[in-house]
């Protein structure tokens, strides 16, 4: 297994200064490092498209793509599976689940 910590990777100061944490839009980086980081909606470095994929998920709430489906699945009845329970991934120390199953059209 290969677990790329995005979170630690685009705040380090080695690749993009002291102030690795801070947003900046106009960071100057060494060559060959990416100056928007390694994902889409990790870091400092994110890209702006970050919120819109992540907004409001609430049904009928303006967003992006991702919460959008989430409240579809949400609205008919989506549920956490009644016999299979998530587990976290404990191999990282990122917050993250390595599985949580769930039941779609259960209600």
């Amino acid at each position: 297994y290969l677990i790329v910590d995005v979170e630690r990777a685009n705040r380090d100061p080695a690749a993009y200064g002291p102030d690795a944490g801070e947003f900046d839009p106009d960071r100057s980086v060494a060559p060959g490092v990416l100056p928007w980081g390694l994902s889409l909606g990790h870091g400092a470095h994110a890209c702006p498209v970050h919120d819109l994929l992540l907004a409001d998920a609430r049904p009928g709430a303006e967003g992006g793509i991702l919460p959008r489906l989430v409240g579809e699945y949400l609205q008919r009845g989506m549920i956490p599976h009644p016999e299979r329970a998530p587990e976290v991934d404990d191999q990282t120390e990122r917050s993250a689940w390595r599985s949580y199953p769930v039941l779609l059209g259960a209600a």
